[in-house]
């Protein structure tokens, strides 16, 4: 599975987030750095000063930023394969991404600068190449803690308004208990629901949600939709449904307040409305 352009996209902003909640504090340190090399009066000082202060920004601005990945990817409920792990390892490499020289202030002079230059490019490459490895380990950490996970039983319980969904999840609504196969919920409605159109409207509907989203529960919502739409576009009905029932009542709302009259039967009818 490979990465789509509303996760892309995502994953930008949380770059930007981590910069904007970096940035002073990258700053401080590099301030302190350079005050130290300065305290020592040798002109050799400052050049690896400036040198040593890139190096951490870098460490720990792509640090933060390939840990906030990580979380997002979980969040979202991807299923890790090869190519997903293929297009995340480019991610990884592309925050690495920069000029290998330091750009020094133009009255700065040392007779080292051309050594501290070379020095910095040698460190910057391995410190790119231990990031990557930080990212393609953690996300292999991931995959095995998301195959470890027990499998559903396809069936789910319902006490009252409380909708636990376990694997083939349903309601029946308030006041109720019981199990719902969502093969059967499908047949119910499939003569009536045209998949083009529906494929259609989740996407309308994921790009409406995406506009206010910002809780990991949005996320998830999001996620949920994108892996409904996937479904749907194999044929799938039964298992979108099964999906769409995680979606939640809030979902449902929007959908019939932007009028995606088709998604809203569908997500209606597999919780059990």
């Amino acid at each position: 599975m490979a990465l789509d352009a509303e996760f892309k996209k995502h994953l930008h902003s949380l770059m930007v987030e981590v910069y904007e909640q970096t940035v002073d504090e990258i700053e401080q340190h590099k301030r302190e750095i350079l005050f130290k090399a300065q305290q020592t009066h040798n002109a050799a000082a400052l050049p690896i000063a400036y040198k040593d202060a890139e190096l951490y920004r870098m460490e720990f601005r792509l640090s933060r930023t390939i840990k906030k990945y990580i979380e997002a990817i979980e969040v979202w409920g991807f299923q890790i394969d090869a190519a997903f792990e293929a297009d995340m390892n480019k991610e990884f490499w592309s925050l690495t991404a920069g000029p290998n020289q330091i750009q020094f202030p133009p009255m700065m002079y040392s007779g080292n600068r051309q050594a501290i230059q070379s020095s910095f490019a040698r460190e910057r490459g391995r410190l790119s190449a231990q990031l990557v490895r930080e990212g393609t380990n953690r996300l292999r950490e991931l995959k095995m803690k998301i195959k470890a996970k027990p499998q559903s039983n396809h069936s789910t319980i319902i006490h009252g308004d409380q909708f636990n969904n376990y694997g083939i999840a349903g309601a029946i609504g308030p006041n109720s208990l019981g199990t719902i196969n969502f093969q059967q919920q499908w047949r119910a409605i499939q003569d009536e629901v045209d998949l083009n159109a529906l494929t259609g409207e989740l996407e309308q509907l994921k790009k409406h949600l995406q506009q206010s989203a910002s809780s990991s529960s949005d996320y998830q919502r999001l996620a949920l939709l994108s892996e409904a739409e996937e479904h749907v576009k194999r044929r799938d009905g039964s298992k979108a449904i099964e999906v769409l029932s995680k979606v939640g009542k809030g979902a449902l709302d929007v959908a019939k307040d932007i009028g995606t009259e088709i998604a809203a039967k569908v997500i209606a009818k597999s919780i059990g409305l």
